[in-house]
């Protein structure tokens, strides 16, 4: 039978699975201050003067009217009507560059920094949804029935880990959001264990 200190295990490792995503949070947000700092000490703006300038210039070697309506919709957040000397035009904003560029890389580093640790810490929020599931429908007497959906069994270990990594890469919200979703389906199949919807 279930005992309360392996419900207290699988507690302990969702809310280590919190605390790392946290702290990925927060050294992200860190990186991106320090970052900033440097940008301005350095004087990188010119950098992304310069990478403004050669999307404009990209933009303009394509001179169907069709193509030019198609690459302005697509690069929209690029652009901006508030540039000085070109009020009222849009035009490519070295900020906006800047600021897209940025949320991509960041974005990307903190999945990657979330794999890594994913990996390193041998997290997987499969095994623990499928414990926990085994151990809901033990409590409830059910017997030999597994929750089909969002267990280990479904999930290779290596994948479950990378999905790991990558929801705590994506940060606090999209893990709450996760862990709601995947607790209102589980509560879902244990309302309904037949699986007739």
């Amino acid at each position: 039978m279930n005992s309360p200190q392996e419900y207290n295990s699988l507690l302990v490792l969702l809310c280590s699975l919190l605390f790392y995503t946290l702290l990925l949070e927060r050294l992200i947000e860190i990186l991106k201050a320090v970052y900033n700092y440097l940008d301005v000490v350095c004087g990188w703006q010119d950098y992304w003067n310069r990478s403004a300038v050669r999307l404009a210039r990209e933009l303009e070697k394509s001179r169907s009217q069709h193509w030019q309506e198609k690459l302005g919709g697509a690069l929209e957040d690029y652009l901006s009507d508030a540039v000085p000397g070109y009020e009222g035009v849009n035009a490519v904003a070295a900020e906006k560059v800047r600021t897209l560029t940025l949320q991509i890389v960041i974005r990307s580093l903190a999945m990657l920094l979330g794999i890594a640790l994913a990996f390193t810490l041998n997290i997987n929020l499969f095994d623990v949804l499928q414990s926990m599931n085994e151990m809901t429908a033990a409590l409830d007497g059910v017997i030999n029935r597994s929750n089909v959906y969002f267990n280990s069994e479904r999930v290779p270990g290596w994948l479950g880990t990378l999905l790991t990594g990558l929801i705590m890469g994506l940060g606090s919200d999209p893990l709450h959001q996760v862990i709601g979703r995947l607790e209102r389906a589980r509560k879902t199949s244990t309302d309904n264990p037949t699986g007739a919807g």
